[in-house]
């Protein structure tokens, strides 16, 4: 119940992306104003900031946004809020999220959702690394 579906994160991520979070995330207020699109009383949203903003530093990246959605989602349905925020809201989606999948396997989800773009550009920054190293090598030798 309590899993953040592969599916949901993908349309949380959109909805996220649409309020132009700075440095990968928003302010309290955008978020404010987001959620009482959703007919929920301040207080309850209260509720739930207080459990998806899990470091408390009063904005949401991602992860957080999407638990706050969630719960939004599961309250909006007439489930109680829960009073500590369940462990499996706080793990990335994974395409199975009942089972009990090896880290390993996890692991290897999140590696199919990563594109080959992001791996290619951090394979090319560290290639560039190397190459100034070797370029400050070669000039502290002569």
């Amino acid at each position: 119940v309590w899993a953040i579906t592969p599916e949901e994160r993908g349309k949380h991520d959109k909805q996220f992306d649409t309020l132009s979070p700075i440095l990968g995330y928003i302010s309290g207020e955008q978020a404010r104003k987001f959620f009482l699109q959703s007919g929920l009383p301040p207080s309850v949203l209260a509720e739930i900031w207080n459990l998806a903003d899990m470091d408390s530093d009063g904005k949401m990246d991602r992860l957080e946004f999407s638990i706050a959605m969630k719960l939004i989602k599961l309250t909006l349905q007439g489930r109680n809020l829960p009073s500590s925020l369940p462990v499996t809201m706080k793990q990335p989606p994974t395409l199975n999220s009942g089972s009990n999948m090896s880290s390993s396997a996890r692991f290897g989800n999140i590696l199919e959702s990563c594109t080959m773009s992001e791996f290619h550009l951090d394979y090319l920054s560290k290639k560039k690394e190397r190459k100034k190293k070797n370029i400050q090598h070669e000039s502290d030798s002569l």
